[in-house]
């Protein structure tokens, strides 16, 4: 499974988040900077699900196990609004 940016994102920063937003489906989502981190991992070509978990994993100081639910739960609702497309 690839995770991937959906085509025709809109993105805008808002202070300290990111503000992406899908035209064809109308949908907002806002990010924090963990979101926004993840996102730029798969806009980096890191689009294996266990990858972008030990990644940011990494980045936090985090044990895998500990940001695994929390990043399939945000992946899950990037699909949902049409920000990520999975192959």
């Amino acid at each position: 499974m690839k995770i991937k940016l959906c085509k025709d994102l809109v993105f805008q920063t808002l202070e300290d988040k990111m503000v992406v937003w899908n035209p064809e489906k109308k949908e907002t989502v806002v990010l924090n900077a963990t979101g926004w981190f993840i996102l730029g991992l798969i806009d980096e070509g890191i689009n294996e699900f266990e990858d972008i978990v030990s990644r940011v994993a990494k980045e936090y100081g985090l044990d895998d196990e500990k940001v695994r639910e929390d990043v399939k739960n945000f992946l899950e609702e990037l699909k949902e609004v049409g920000i990520i497309c999975v192959e």
